[in-house]
Order: C-alpha cells, then structure tokens, then sequence
C-alpha cells in the first residue's frame, strides 16, 4: 500500500511517497511515479494521507511540507492527525495556500470544541468523528446494539433485575 498519494487532475500516473519505494514494475502496473515528499506536495491538487502513526511519521506534514504545497490543493487525512502538525496546518490554511482540508480523526477524540481547525465555517474543512472509515452495515449493525444494550439498562432498572 502507498502512504500518501497524489490525484492530480492533469497527469496520466499518480505520485507515491512513501519511505520505502516500490518496483518499478509495481510502479508500472499501479500507474504511478514515485516522488519526495516536497515533490508530491508542489504537484498534487489531492493529497491523500495514509499511513500509520509512530514515532518516525509524527508530523511528518510539517511546515516544510506544507510550505511546498501547490496553491489550491487539498489534503485528506483519512489516517491519524498527528501525521500533520496542527500549526503549519493552519499557517497553511490562513495563507490560502491549501485550500481545504478533511480529517477523519481530530487532534483530541472527540474533537474539543475549542479546537482551531472547527473556526472555519466556509466549508474548507470537513471534520469527521472518526468514522469516514466505517462501512454502513457495520455502523447501523452498532447502532442497534447500542440500542438493544440501552434498552436492557432501562428494562432492568423497571423491573428491578441485574444482568
């Protein structure tokens, strides 16, 4: 799997950064081109986040990075949001230079009501509760358990029984 990626709308191949670079066969076959990451960030108009939090990717989105983004672009996170700094973030967005963001997992889970990235009320970030992963089925298969668990509290409660 490719880490961060690139949808640009006017190349034939999407860029791939990751630290480990794959085959040029592989690279062949996917339609893409590999890239650093100031690179796939000057080039891209999506920018796709995915990979795991660690000590070696915390904030590797930083100010560098951020500073290196095409004028317009937009980045999606779909991973953790410690992947990308939370300040050059917002540098980036006040600038205008990224022109908007989605996330589907805040800096605090939930998101703190104080948090900067939620000022923005002209639709340049979408923030989602960590759930833009989940698959339908299983969201509505959790909600009626939640219902039925809610259900058996208050029945228990009505008829005095302990479960």
């Amino acid at each position: 799997h490719r880490d961060l990626h690139s949808f640009p709308t006017r190349r034939s191949s999407d860029l791939y950064h990751q630290r480990n670079r794959i085959s040029s066969q592989e690279e062949l076959s996917f339609g893409a081109r590999f890239a650093t990451l100031e690179e796939l960030m000057a080039q891209s108009d999506y920018i796709l986040v995915q990979l795991p939090l660690n000590d070696s990717t915390r904030g590797l989105i930083g100010k560098k990075a951020l500073q290196a983004v095409k004028p317009g672009a937009m980045l999606i996170n779909t991973a953790r949001a410690d992947l990308v700094e939370p300040v050059a973030l917002i540098e980036a967005l006040d600038s205008g230079r990224l022109a908007g963001v989605a996330m589907d997992v805040g800096y605090s889970e939930p998101w703190h009501p104080d948090d900067p990235l939620l000022k923005y009320k002209d639709g340049r970030v979408i923030a989602m509760p960590h759930t833009a992963v989940g698959d339908r089925k299983v969201g509505l298969e959790d909600l009626a358990e939640m219902c039925r668990n809610i259900w058996r509290v208050l029945d228990n409660r009505r008829t005095g029984r302990r479960r």
